[in-house]
């Protein structure tokens, strides 16, 4: 995927970078894979719609953000999730469904006021990179206070 972030895609006015293209394909074929329910498709619709809201809200009101857009867009990102999904893999297939489709529905409407776009911009390919990474360290503090809670429990017995 590295190799295709250079490597763009125009149809008309829009153009698509590849590795956003190739995300959005994997992100599909990964949930068909994995056969996740529909609750988890309708999770990344949620987050879809959320993420765009997001990105209009920040162009419109710059003024709310207190934290770099690379933070505080994949933070509201991992909260999200965390809330719909249990499992690490749902997490990582929703958010970035969620994220990449969030993503074309913002450059679309862009499109709409006629507005020339670049789908999947280096800043977003950042803000999926940083949801990921934030997913494992959540996965990875679970991982690691799993014994703790098993420890006490033990000298009970």
């Amino acid at each position: 995927m590295i190799s295709c972030v250079n490597f763009y895609v125009a149809l008309s006015d829009i153009s698509f970078n590849m590795t956003f293209f190739l995300m959005f394909l994997g992100s599909i074929f990964v949930f068909v894979r994995k056969s996740l329910p529909l609750y988890a498709l309708f999770c990344a619709l949620a987050l879809s719609i959320g993420y765009t809201s997001m990105l209009l809200w920040e162009q419109l009101m710059p003024v709310w953000w207190f934290m770099p857009k690379l933070l505080m867009m994949p933070l509201l990102v991992c909260i999200l999730v965390v809330l719909m999904q249990r499992t690490t893999e749902g997490r990582m297939v929703v958010s970035v469904l969620g994220m990449v489709n969030g993503e074309m529905l913002h450059k679309l409407i862009l499109y709409g006021y006629h507005i020339q776009i670049d789908i999947g911009s280096f800043e977003f390919l950042d803000q999926v990179t940083v949801t990921v990474l934030l997913i494992l360290v959540i996965h990875t503090f679970r991982w690691l206070k799993s014994p703790f809670y098993s420890f006490p429990k033990q000298l009970v017995r």
